[in-house]
């Protein structure tokens, strides 16, 4: 911006003009800066961002806890069903039914009675959604009474021994190696409708022949 400035000369007291550059500063063509329309666009695309994200870990988490009880569930539920199976390898006098039962009761041949002529009696059985077992008769009175083996976490909605003993023709042979099926289904407690059942199932052979009982219940050495 020029600025004019006047002033008198001394010999014909005239005045004189002329101009001074560059006192004042040129004026600004343009502002840097957002507009509101800009600003606008700017906070929709971060509002939409943030919630998908939010979205995506709340997902994340909920997935996460359903994961994680879901296999402490399952982790107690094979601990139990493997601890039945491997005491039912070493039992023998199977008191239960070829068809679905929610009990099952054998004789323990880890532990005999305090007389030293019987045989500790175990049993496993569905009490209100949780597997208990009960031992008597041991010669270790410590081993007897019930205990609850599944976890607080976990209910056991069916649970179904099946005793088979049959011959080649199909008959009942008590002098034929019992087979015992084990199936349980549990799920989590106080989970929901979201959480699945899971579904287990084993075979277990016991190891002691009814011909090596003691004393011969079933008279299995006298047949042919």
């Amino acid at each position: 911006m020029n600025i004019t400035m006047k002033h008198f000369s001394k010999k014909n007291k005239s005045p004189v003009f002329c101009e001074v550059e560059g006192i004042l500063p040129k004026r600004t063509q343009g502002v840097e800066g957002f507009t509101l329309v800009e600003l606008l666009v700017a906070m929709s695309v971060f509002i939409i961002v943030l919630t998908l994200a939010v979205a995506v870990f709340v997902s994340a988490l909920r997935s996460q806890r359903f994961l994680t009880k879901l296999m402490a569930v399952n982790n107690n539920a094979g601990l139990v069903l493997e601890q039945m199976a491997r005491e039912m390898r070493t039992g023998y006098k199977f008191v239960g039914s070829a068809s679905c039962s929610p009990l099952i009761s054998f004789s323990n041949s880890q532990d005999t009675d305090s007389t030293g002529t019987g045989d500790a009696t175990t049993e496993y059985r569905l009490v209100n959604g949780s597997i208990q077992r009960t031992e008597s008769g041991a010669a270790d009175s410590s081993k007897n009474g019930t205990v609850t083996l599944t976890a607080s976490n976990a209910v056991v909605r069916d649970l179904c021994f099946r005793v088979v003993q049959y011959s080649g023709n199909g008959s009942p042979q008590e002098c034929n190696p019992p087979r015992i099926v084990l199936t349980m289904r549990v799920g989590a407690n106080g989970a929901g409708a979201s959480v699945p059942d899971t579904l287990l199932e084993t075979t277990v052979s016991s190891r002691i022949l009814p011909v090596e009982i003691r004393n011969d219940p079933y008279n299995c050495r006298t047949q042919p």
